[in-house]
């Protein structure tokens, strides 16, 4: 197995978020149609999702609009939020007879808005001056998404950035990026560039979990006399959110080997895609770490499968995660020795990964049992609130998780 024998510990950063005295930067994450070939891997970073119309929607009001309480979109900065994000959104009515309101985007800037209860779309204007840092002021404007990776193409004119309601959140075009900078200098960087945006309301369902990580652990800590990564056997505490549905979202899964390193971060989130429990998908995820200009990325090889061989099937079987769950709802996720794999971008070098087994624990009231069968329809109906708290006669309007059987389904009580 090839290991990060380069890797200097003492000189591993962490890709941080906004603190005090932050000043724009052109240092950008890797994404945007970059392809690499390495260990009979071929990877192209993905790019936006095309724009959809919206759903049919019905009437919406102001204050639908500002209980939206979640902010999310894609990063394209190393040092402040990079990646796929899910942050706290503040709005707040400035105005009614107007519907103005005032955005507290990417946690810090004070931007202002309209919402249009007649076309059920929120405009934000571009030009606006937010502040200023050590180069100069700092505007709210938008880019088109290239295709190529250059962001030094300027604005692209819109007045406005548009968001529709589809009954649900807010939408903007996803190809879309915005920008806090200065169109005019962009050689001076950004403060923010980030696509896909979108406001929402959090229903993830909050969950606790015990992780014993190796998928990344022994590549990093290992003993060099014999050539062979250190097993990791702690177990540690995680906070997890569930969408209801087979997504989990861990939080700072790679605490341990951050310890391990003397590395007082926190690791960027792990997405899990567990909608076939037989094929646990790990996507592309920041390890929150660089060395010598490389950023450090993993993926595990049932996601490669789905997404760049022929399918989910082509994965072998002795690499693929797997997910089961007991009749108390204990959930256990798997992840197989050699199952993940590290690249470091923008590199062409990939390294197998997992060493060991990694497991993740928790229970999950919303997680189904077995296989669905036709007895569910007898099976009694059981109502949980989204922390996992079961409810016995659910208020009418609240969002429930819905379990009769081995099926859980997310619904609106009614």
């Amino acid at each position: 197995m090839k290991k990060i024998y380069t890797l200097a510990l003492a000189s591993l950063t962490m890709l941080s978020s906004y603190a005090a005295g932050f000043e724009r930067t052109t240092n950008l994450t890797p994404r945007a149609n970059r392809s690499v070939v390495g260990m009979q891997k071929s990877i192209t970073m993905p790019e936006a999702q095309s724009f959809r119309a919206p759903a049919s929607i019905g009437d919406v009001t102001i204050d639908d609009i500002t209980s939206l309480d979640t902010f999310k979109f894609y990063g394209y900065m190393e040092d402040f939020y990079p990646g796929a994000q899910s942050i706290p959104l503040q709005m707040t009515v400035t105005d009614l007879a107007t519907g103005s309101l005032t955005l507290k985007l990417y946690g810090e800037f004070n931007v202002k808005a309209t919402f249009d209860p007649n076309t059920c779309t929120v405009s934000i204007p571009t030009g606006q001056l937010l502040g200023a840092d050590s180069f100069g002021e700092l505007y709210f404007y938008t880019k088109d998404l290239p295709a190529d990776g250059n962001f030094y193409n300027g604005s692209n004119g819109a007045v406005a950035a548009v968001g529709t309601w589809d009954g649900k959140s807010i939408k903007f075009n996803p190809d879309e990026v915005w920008a806090i900078g200065d169109p005019d200098n962009e050689q001076l960087g950004w403060m923010v560039l980030s696509s896909e945006n979108e406001f929402t309301k959090d229903t993830s369902i909050k969950l606790v979990g015990s992780f014993n990580e190796n998928m990344l652990y022994p590549s990093f800590i290992y003993d060099q006399t014999t050539d062979k990564g250190i097993e990791n056997t702690e177990f540690v505490t995680v906070n997890i959110t569930s969408d209801g549905a087979g997504t989990y979202t861990v939080q700072n899964p790679l605490q341990s080997l951050y310890k391990a390193i003397d590395y007082s971060a926190v690791s960027p989130d792990m997405v899990i895609d567990a909608t076939d429990p037989n094929n646990v998908k790990v996507p592309m995820t920041q390890t929150g770490l660089t060395d010598s200009g490389s950023s450090f990325i993993y993926f595990n090889e049932g996601w490669f499968c789905s997404e760049y061989a022929e399918g989910a099937d082509t994965c072998p079987e002795e690499l693929r995660a797997t997910m089961t769950v007991d009749e108390d709802h204990n959930v256990t996720i798997t992840f197989p020795v050699f199952s993940t794999t590290i690249w470091a971008y923008p590199t062409q070098d990939f390294y197998t990964a997992s060493e060991y087994v990694s497991t993740l624990k928790f229970n999950d009231p919303t997680a189904a049992v077995g296989t669905i069968t036709a007895a569910d329809s007898n099976a009694p109906v059981r109502y949980y609130n989204l922390q996992g708290i079961e409810v016995n006669n659910p208020e009418a309007g609240t969002i429930v998780i819905r379990v009769q059987g081995s099926k859980a389904v997310k619904e609106i009580a009614k």
